[in-house]
């Protein structure tokens, strides 16, 4: 006697530590660049570009853009440009068990440092983080539940999240966006920097749509009035989607998202001013895509003029018991910059390596803002970096049998102003994103053999009549006289409720 199975591969989460690397930067700018005077700022955005396993470990190659904005020698003008640094590393990860492992990598950068070698060659170092996110699939087989031929099962529904798959897309955005009417004019010098706000997306049928915002933020010379700085933010809604059959309105989707390029230029509006920002630029997003999986699979069975063997197997489920989004906000006064600030022209927050612990009602977490504010002052323009520590503590729900959790810390919004001393007050709102996660257990057949035993003589008009012990369960009672469930529930109607258990204390008839 033969029976169908099924492979059920069940993920099994890998807890891979926070891998800390460099990358940097050592040569020359573009020939097209005007020679350096000073270094005002530089920005830092690494990007994963391959992420794969390989054994123990995943291989990680990635590179970082470093964007300056410095004061040219040429003339006394803001200019800037974009090099890049090419990083690797190979993260070791705990043991685990057999199967095909799939990873998924996100950088962030710590800190970074710059120096100027000569008027062409800044040298650049930036202290990056990797965080993994990694699960071994194992493929169990389970016995299909198909009762007859003497053989009966106990139908058990199991459900848990499949693998996070990773899908990469790159979308194209042009813009063209009018300034205000009391904005300035742009004049020969322009500085433009896209920042994003932390995406959101949802799934759908066949596709997961992505929503973020790009704030534009100018740094302009005043077309009329020469040598003042003028400031400028705009706001461009971006909406993109990934298109995938395989997705449903059930399906977990979280994505992440950078610019890989970016170019801002003036144009002339119709009355023959520059008042017009050409924003072109592209958009690198990550999906993470979890599908929920639901089997039923067989808890117990017996013969019926037959004798069965067979093994069973008690496996752990994962599953995303909880998910929020809590935001929370980040001060402090720092000292009056030297040489101290007329007007803020720019600022940016980033949040580095964030520590999280378990706590009673939710979490404790542990890092810092790193704030960069760009101003205007009498003798040009300077920036200023500090890292703001923060110790935060977020309410959250931990259900039953919670085994672990994620947090996503990424700032929001930045808002930073003078005051009278000369101080900065800075206020960065951070977005924290929670998951958390479980993992239930189910014991079912795997495996199992069947062959009859020999036929005996029918017994004629013998009917067995069961008295009931209370709380007995139908499975049990027919699996006691090897009959046949259903018929047993069709000979004695309501007198098993919905979940199987027998009612009342009459004696029952056994078919």
């Amino acid at each position: 006697m033969s029976v169908k199975t099924s492979e059920l591969l069940i993920p099994e989460r890998i807890s891979a530590a926070p891998y800390e690397t460099e990358a940097g930067f050592e040569g020359a700018i573009p020939d097209y660049c005007p020679d350096i005077a000073r270094i005002i700022r530089v920005d830092c955005a690494p990007q994963i570009l391959t992420c794969e396993t390989d054994g123990d470990s995943v291989k990680v190659a990635g590179r970082a853009l470093f964007d300056l904005l410095y004061e040219s020698e040429r003339r006394s003008g803001l200019k800037s440009c974009r090099v890049s640094g090419d990083f690797g590393c190979a993260i070791p990860l705990p043991p685990h068990g057999q199967g095909t492992v799939t990873a998924d990598c996100r950088a962030v950068c710590d800190r970074i440092s710059c120096r100027l070698a000569d008027s062409r060659r800044p040298s650049i170092k930036a202290a990056l983080t990797v965080f993994t996110d990694a699960a071994c699939e194992r493929a169990v087989n389970a016995v299909v539940p198909e009762s007859g031929d003497g053989l009966y099962f106990c139908k058990t529904a199991v459900g848990f999240d499949s693998a996070r798959v990773p899908h990469e897309r790159v979308y194209t955005f042009e813009e063209r966006i009018p300034l205000a009417a009391d904005e300035k004019p742009i004049g020969d010098d322009l500085f433009g920097r896209i920042e994003l706000s932390p995406p959101r997306a949802a799934a759908g049928d066949g596709k997961a749509e992505l929503k973020t915002r790009a704030t534009l933020r100018l740094i302009y010379e005043d077309e009329i009035e020469d040598g003042r700085l003028c400031a400028a933010e705009k706001s461009i809604p971006v909406n993109a989607a990934l298109e995938l059959p395989g997705i449903t309105p059930l399906s977990r989707v979280s994505a992440s998202a950078e610019i890989t390029e970016q170019s801002v230029a003036p144009e002339l509006d119709q009355y023959g001013e520059s008042r017009i920002i050409k924003v072109n630029f592209k958009l690198k997003a990550r999906y993470s895509v979890c599908e929920p999986r639901a089997y039923t699979v067989a808890s117990d069975m017996f013969g019926s003029g037959c004798e069965v063997e067979y093994e069973t197997a008690t496996v752990k489920l994962p599953h995303v018991a909880a998910s929020c989004e809590k935001s929370f906000t980040v001060e402090a006064e720092l000292p009056p910059p030297t040489p101290v600030f007329t007007g803020i022209l720019d600022s940016a927050a980033y949040c580095g390596r964030v520590e999280s612990e378990r706590g009673e009602g939710g979490l404790l977490l542990r890092g810092s803002v790193a704030v960069c504010v760009t101003g205007d002052t009498d003798s040009g323009v300077f920036s200023v970096n500090r890292k703001i520590p923060f110790e935060q503590f977020l309410q959250c729900d931990f259900p039953d049998g919670a085994t672990g959790f994620e947090v996503n810390v990424s700032p929001a919004e930045t808002v930073v102003s003078i005051r009278p001393d000369g101080s900065l007050a800075v206020k960065a709102t951070c977005s924290a994103e929670i998951t958390v996660n479980a993992d239930s257990e189910a014991t079912f057949i795997t495996a199992m053999t069947a062959r009859r035993e020999p036929e005996e003589a029918e017994s004629d008009g013998v009917t067995v009549f069961r008295y009931p012990a209370g709380g007995e369960k139908l499975w049990d009672v027919a699996k006691e006289y090897r009959a046949d469930p259903e018929k047993i529930a069709a000979a004695n109607p309501k007198r098993f409720d919905e979940q199987g258990i027998l009612c009342g204390s009459e004696p029952i008839v056994i078919i």
